[in-house]
């Protein structure tokens, strides 16, 4: 079988799906219409599945015909973020506040097309391949939920792939590093507390407001002061909650972010660091400061499987594939 053809042959139809994921997006553990269409796509080629794992995920299978052999697992998620679509295409989002911002309908249509190709080609396949269509990967952690479920089970998954669309690479190449991907991530809570009053007597008060800037500011000392150039930390904040009214001087702030780091060891320090600098700051104008993590998972790895195809020689191949190799180390997550 031509590969390259079948996939030609096919473009037109994963556009489609692509858009069709793209303007009905759905928020993490509510992919409910998402799974019925990839389900719809499964049943019309003839590809075997089960629903249900963490709740909204769905395992595919192609039990190649040649023989046995290994198991791959391939993933891809499903979910889409709380944000506006303020772009004017036929294919936006038509579900307010829910939008495809990071790509995820672009997996969803990867896995299904290469799924497609692959049962084609299932009196060639030794063993198995499995086709991950993961929830939640923006919220609760359906990766983890989905194993949990089983879903490296029955057959047992030998080797697992994953990939990400990035807007800084250009169409037509692929990225791919050994070794550490990306940082690990987890969140940050920080609630600042003070005394309500009236905004006329702000002596008579501790605002919340004036802390939390503060709080914010010196906390963006933290990676150039506090961080070795040789690792790196990243500190976002991207939510900030506090106040009831115009002329009333809040009691309360609330700060959620999150917090990247490449090591275990400058994670730990960090979180250090943010905890002493937030109630430093707090107790100098009168206020307290809560910290709060939440750990998230750990960095991605590519293994180096098989030592003919690691390294040096490894790139010059992958190379010859149009493929792109940058020593390069990233935040995203």
């Amino acid at each position: 079988m031509d590969i390259k053809k079948n996939v030609n042959n096919m473009y037109d139809q994963l556009v489609e799906i692509r858009r069709d994921f793209h303007k009905n997006p759905e928020l993490s553990g509510k992919e409910i219409i998402t799974g019925d269409k990839i389900c719809e796509y499964l049943d019309s080629w003839g590809i075997e599945y089960e629903r249900g794992y963490a709740d909204t995920g769905i395992v595919g299978i192609i039990r190649g015909r040649k023989g046995p052999g290994k198991t791959i697992g391939v993933r891809a998620d499903i979910d889409a973020l709380p944000i506006t679509e303020e772009a004017d295409y036929d294919y936006c989002s038509v579900n307010e506040g829910v939008m495809h911002a990071c790509g995820h309908d672009v997996h969803t249509t990867i896995l299904l097309g290469m799924g497609k190709i692959l049962k084609d080609l299932e009196n060639e396949i030794e063993g198995n391949v499995k086709l991950f269509f993961q929830p939640a990967e923006e919220a609760i952690g359906g990766a983890e939920r989905m194993i949990k479920d089983g879903c490296l089970e029955n057959p047992k998954v030998d080797h697992a792939i994953g990939l990400h669309v990035m807007p800084n690479v250009p169409v037509g190449m692929v990225e791919l590093k050994f070794g550490q991907m990306n940082a690990n991530s987890g969140g940050v809570k920080i609630t600042i507390n003070g005394k309500s009053g009236h905004a006329a007597y702000p002596d008579k008060s501790i605002d919340a407001i004036v802390i939390t800037g503060q709080v914010i500011t010196s906390l963006q000392t933290l990676v150039s002061r506090n961080v070795s150039l040789l690792t790196s930390v990243v500190l976002t904040f991207g939510e900030i909650y506090g106040g009831t009214k115009s002329n009333i001087i809040t009691d309360e702030v609330v700060l959620n972010g999150t917090l990247r780091a490449l090591d275990t060891e400058s994670r730990t320090s960090a979180k250090k660091r943010i905890k002493a600098i937030s109630e430093g700051v707090a107790s100098g104008f009168g206020g307290s400061a809560d910290v709060e993590f939440k750990d998230g998972f750990l960095s991605s790895w590519r293994w180096k499987c098989r030592k003919r195809h690691s390294g040096a020689s490894s790139q010059q191949e992958f190379q010859s594939r149009r493929g792109m190799f940058e020593n390069w180390s990233s935040h995203a997550g």
